[in-house]
């Protein structure tokens, strides 16, 4: 647009649009009336001559925008601006003179009346002796970028007699120099340079009594000190550790709780961060509770708890029903559960009094905890005996029976098969029991044991014939004292014999079998012997599967006959029936009971280690026995065994440990004592090895020198110096061999492959072998030959897990070519977790507002594992400021269950499709982000 001058009857010049260059106005000329926005850009100049007259219309404005404005009038010949309507004019008439970006003007003896004011946006400005009257607004609204200066100045009637100033921070040169008018800064601070700023505290959080160290970070803080979160929260400086960074130390009181702003002041002025802190109130915890199962009918049972925050009063409450509890400390709690009368799963919590509100409590999380129906194990799941030979069958209770002892039920299906007591009863503390099966003729029969609360037990019972049947007579044995017929005369009589092995035998018989047990992927040889053998056509074990029988071969004499068995590798365990026939299909006799039976097994005990290695006379102890191949009816002896008594003998599920009490007499010799292990299989060996002796003293343990380990803490002997003290950790220890510190991952995806790392010293003995799951049946899971690093400090083993594996928690093995397994030094280290992959289906809220504590409920499938959650931006980002108060917790409920989490969100923050991502033992889900998984984070 020009610039237009029109001619008016009042000779006004009208002035309009933008100047396209530079221009002078002379007061002859004038006056200039200005119409709407007049314009000067970049590079053009404005000069106003002396004595001239400037008239603003309604609304007009004049905008330098990088342009240049000189006005030099005289104490004689003022420069005036002012209403078009002169002395009807009023504040407000026109709007104002704004200079903006780089503009430069130099005004002096001007007067300005009846508009806004004058402004000033990133420009220079010189005034002298100029008057600002009249105005609704400020003399002159100033920003920080710019500068003004100059004397002689006045303003009068105005708004605000005044250069008004807004809070903020200059970053560049500026100059203040306006005399006359004084600077105003009506609200808020003005900082020279970057004002100092907290952006964050962490950690953020704490609970009440507590003290903490958290770092705040942000800018300009030096100097930083006067710390103040508000009542019942003290900080102090601990260390400042640069500009942007600042370590304090932050106490709660016992009786604080709430969200804190801090306040505190640097060298550069104040700092504030709302929402800076979280005090959580003393919320008791619990982590797990041993036993986690109980019974039915079990009786009174002693449950331990463990937790935090634990305190005098605190009460265990079972699906709300307190129980007896005693605590012991701020961990540990110990309570009474009477005998439950209902099975399913139950909920258990802490409950625990409220110190800031008297007759008020404070509830824990929940643990669950299941009642299961009891039932009783036998022996045998199914029994074979022959007619007119009772047998027992050994039953097994889940525990010791109550002090009123537990009676059953017993039935036979078929009385005239099978005869049995009408009831077993387990006395008081009695855990096993036998029961005679008294077979009558062949045939078959189940076997119940019954009683309400407890599941039926049913056992099959098949009564086949007796060995033989043969009737002769008269016959008679002086010795034996045995007479057949009436009229057979006694000739002598001589007894009683005491010989297990005397009696009447007729017919082929077996009487010895030189092996009662062979072990998996073994071979060997059997002999047995008796008389007669050359009648035996067949001789069989069964079931068969997984044997292999060579050919029968018989001695002349038929008292000896050989047979090679070969067992396969995967035979199931377990006992196997020989079957001995001669031509006409009847059974050949074996002679002892033992001998008819051959066990299946992993092979002979191996004994690896003791512990403790030291025992003292006249004390009792904890013997603990590592090792492979027990099975559960092993038995321990000690060599030599005077003046040692051993009790107990509990062996673990996976054959790898033996517990038992052992009682040293106060006269018990002194020296080495040598533990065996013997099962059916074998035993483990008398000879003295490393792993299988101890010792026997009369007191302290003998003292040795010259060892020490600075990061363990350990010293013995003065002569070894202790250069520096390192933190505790409880993964510190002393190894001695080969032994797996971790394994990672913890869990592994069905239909996934990938790779287990295991980390550890001296692993080389493990390179190439093969890893299994225990237990094994149907896990699934495929694995590849460990690879071991040359420092034998790393294993990678492959591995490939179909989508059939069976969800559960499974023990990693790995066997060197030795058959010893890899050790670990904690067991929970070599539990791998298999499951399929967690998805979310939906969340709720799906907004959360930042500066608030919310609850996350997630819902979806396999979402039990979960440990952790992790927020992202749409670029995949991790967000920051949101932090989980706890652990994930999973709830059963009506709709299959949800996971919860509660979450502290950092003031300020906000976002959209904010993505929730899940971490479990196996990694991080890759479920992409979509409406099921996604949240917003609101800023109010």
């Amino acid at each position: 647009m020009g610039l237009w001058l029109l001619c008016l009857p009042a000779f006004a010049a009208v002035i309009s649009g933008t100047l396209a260059q530079d221009t002078q106005w002379r007061a002859a000329d004038g006056p200039f009336q200005l119409r709407g926005e007049v314009r000067i850009p970049a590079g053009v100049k404005l000069e106003i001559e002396a004595g001239s007259v400037i008239l603003m219309e309604a609304g007009a404005s004049l905008l330098v925008n990088g342009g240049q404005v000189k006005a030099l009038g005289s104490a004689d010949a003022l420069i005036q601006v002012k209403s078009v309507r002169d002395a009807e004019g009023q504040a407000g008439d026109w709007r104002h003179w704004l200079f903006s970006n780089g503009a430069q003007a130099q005004l002096q003896h001007v007067q300005f009346r009846h508009g806004e004011g004058l402004q000033l946006q990133a420009s220079s400005l010189q005034i002298d002796f100029i008057e600002i009257l009249d105005m609704a607004g400020a003399a002159l609204e100033q920003d920080l970028a710019s500068s003004s200066y100059g004397a002689g100045n006045r303003a009068e009637r105005n708004r605000s007699n005044a250069i008004l100033l807004p809070a903020g921070e200059i970053h560049t040169q500026a100059r203040w120099g306006v005399q006359g008018i004084p600077y105003l800064l009506a609200s808020g601070e003005i900082s020279v340079g970057a004002a100092p700023l907290a952006g964050s505290l962490h950690p953020a959080s704490l609970v009440a009594g507590e003290t903490i160290q958290s770092v705040l970070r942000g800018s300009r803080l030096q100097g930083l000190g006067a710390l103040q979160f508000g009542p019942g929260v003290s900080a102090r400086l601990l260390e400042q550790r640069s500009d942007t960074e600042a370590l304090l130390e932050i106490t709660a009181d016992a009786d604080s709780s709430g969200v804190f702003t801090l306040q505190a002041q640097t060298d550069a002025g104040a700092i504030r961060l709302a929402a800076a802190l979280h005090v959580a109130r003393i919320q008791p915890l619990l982590t797990g509770v041993q036993p986690g199962v109980a019974y039915l009918e079990q009786g009174v049972q002693n449950l331990q708890i463990e937790g935090r925050n634990f305190q005098a009063g605190s009460v265990l409450m079972l699906d709300g029903q307190a129980l007896l509890t005693s605590v012991e400390s701020g961990v540990l709690a110990r309570a009474e559960l009477p005998t439950p009368t209902q099975a399913g799963k139950r909920k258990l919590s802490l409950r625990t009094p409220d110190l800031q509100n008297p007759g008020q409590f404070l509830d824990s999380n929940q643990l669950d905890f299941t009642v299961l129906v009891p039932r009783i194990a036998p022996e045998l799941e199914q029994a074979r005996i022959p007619a007119g030979m009772p047998q027992t069958l050994l039953l097994r209770l889940p525990f010791r029976a109550p002090a009123d002892g537990l009676r059953f039920s017993v039935q036979s299906s078929a009385p005239q098969v099978l005869r049995v007591a009408e009831s077993v009863t387990f006395a008081a503390g009695e855990q096993e029991k036998s029961i005679t099966l008294d077979g009558l003729t062949p045939g078959d029969a189940i076997l119940r044991l019954s009683r309400n609360a407890w599941t039926e037990l049913a056992v099959p019972v098949k009564v086949t014939l007796p060995p033989y049947q043969l009737a002769y007579g008269p016959a008679i044995s002086p010795v034996l004292g045995v007479k057949v017929g009436d009229d057979t005369a006694v000739v002598r009589q001589i007894g009683p014999v005491r010989s297990a092995s005397v009696g009447v035998l007729i017919g082929p018989a077996i009487e010895q079998v030189s092996k009662q047990a062979l072990s998996v992927g073994a071979e060997a040889e059997l002999v047995l012997s008796g008389q007669g053998l050359q009648a035996m056509q067949t001789l069989q074990l069964q079931p068969a599967e997984g044997l292999t029988l060579g050919a029968l071969q018989i001695s002349p004499d038929g008292k000896q006959a050989r047979l090679r068995v070969q067992v396969a590798a995967s035979a199931q365990r377990g006992l196997r029936r020989w079957q001995a026939l001669d031509a006409a299909g009847q059974p050949v006799l074996f002679v002892r009971a033992q001998d008819e039976m051959l066990l299946i097994a992993d092979g002979s005990p191996v004994l690896e280690s003791v512990a403790p290695q030291v025992l003292e006379r006249g004390k009792s102890a904890r013997l603990i026995l590592r090792g492979r191949h027990f099975s559960p009816s092993a038995q321990v002896s000690i060599l030599p065994a005077q003046g040692v008594h051993v009790a107990g003998g509990q062996v673990s599920p996976d054959g790898q440990e033996i517990v038992l009490d052992v009682q040293v007499a106060h006269d018990a010799a002194e020296g080495e004592r040598v533990a065996v292990v013997t099962s059916a299989e074998g035993d483990s060996g008398a000879s003295p090895q490393p792993g299988n002796r101890f010792q026997i003293t009369a007191g302290a343990v003998r003292i040795y020198s010259g060892i020490g380990s600075s990061v363990l803490g350990v010293q013995v002997g003065a002569d070894i110096p202790a250069p520096k003290m390192y933190t505790a950790h409880a993964n510190l220890g002393v190894v001695v061999g080969s032994a797996a510190l971790s394994m990672a991952p913890a869990g592994m995806l069905k239909s996934s492959s990938g790779e287990l790392l295991l980390q550890g010293v001296a692993l080389q003995a493990w390179n190439g072998q093969a890893a299994s799951l225990f237990p094994a049946a149907d896990s699934g899971v495929t694995f590849g030959p460990a690879q071991v690093d040359s420092a034998g400090m790393q294993v990678r083993i492959p591995y490939q897990i179909s989508n059939q594996a069976v969800d559960g928690s499974y023990a990693l093995r790995l066997n060197n070519n030795a058959g010893q397994p890899l050790l670990f030094t904690a067991q929970a280290e070599r539990i791998l977790r298999v499951y399929a992959a967690p998805q979310i289906a939906s969340l709720n809220p799906l907004t959360l507002q930042s500066g608030r504590i919310q609850t996350l409920e997630l819902r979806g499938a396999n979402l039990r594992y979960v440990q952790s959650l992790r927020f992202e931006d749409a670029n995949g980002v991790e967000m920051p400021g949101i932090r989980l108060l706890d652990e994930p917790r999973w709830q059963d409920d009506a709709q299959g269950g949800k996971l919860v989490v509660s979450l502290q969100l950092q003031s300020g923050i906000s976002g959209n499709g904010v993505r929730v991502r899940l971490l479990h033992p196996a990694g991080v889900d890759t479920q992409p982000a979509n409406s099921a998984n996604t949240i917003t984070i609101l800023n109010p």
